[in-house]
């Protein structure tokens, strides 16, 4: 009998979000500055994307719900605290029927995050690809995994968005958006962090 070491293994973290004031408070003001203000392009195709949000409107946010589920995420397997969290930047995006995120990641931060403000049933899933930029010239994994895929030995792998729910991974892990079918908003914010052992 042997061992096996998973030795480099990508984690992405699902956390939901239970304080529906902080939710509700935050979804507003996202609305309202997509009245008033225009649309950046980045990995958008079609859509709104905000330029960098004020961290005062984010502020109850981040205290109250999202540098506690990072922490969370960071204390299960990657780092033990004492630690430090900062956010880097934080961006809404609004993607109207058909818009879609092509392939990126988000170069020089430590980790990012997804949280969902309003995710309709068939509005878009975030897609992750493998990390490896060879995985695609080995046939069992490009072929394989189609029939008995696992997080273990898929090429890609898509989490569907929902409502109240954070998805929290490390920033170099590329990751698109699938284009939304309905006639509903799909409405997010995102942002990047930098962690720093203490």
């Amino acid at each position: 009998m042997g061992n096996n070491l998973d030795i480099f293994p990508v984690r992405v973290g699902v956390y939901e979000n239970k304080n529906t004031e902080i939710h509700k408070n935050l979804l507003g003001a996202i609305l309202e500055s997509e009245k008033n203000s225009e649309s950046r392009a980045l990995s958008n195709v079609g859509g709104f994307q905000s330029d960098d949000i004020d961290p005062s409107i984010t502020k109850d946010f981040c205290d109250g719900f999202l540098f506690e589920a990072v922490s969370n995420y960071l204390a299960d397997g990657l780092c033990q605290p004492p630690f430090n969290i900062f956010m880097d930047s934080m961006w809404s995006n609004i993607n109207y029927k058909g818009c879609y995120n092509t392939t990126h990641d988000h170069s020089f931060a430590d980790f990012s995050f997804v949280y969902y403000l309003k995710a309709p049933k068939n509005s878009g899933s975030i897609v992750f690809e493998h990390p490896s930029p060879t995985i695609t010239h080995n046939s069992f994994f490009f072929y394989g995994w189609r029939r008995h895929g696992t997080p273990a030995n898929c090429i890609a792998y898509e989490i569907s968005p929902k409502e109240k729910n954070c998805v929290i991974f490390p920033a170099f892990l590329r990751h698109s958006v699938t284009p939304n079918l309905t006639r509903n908003k799909r409405i997010s914010v995102a942002g990047n962090l930098t962690v720093r052992m203490t």
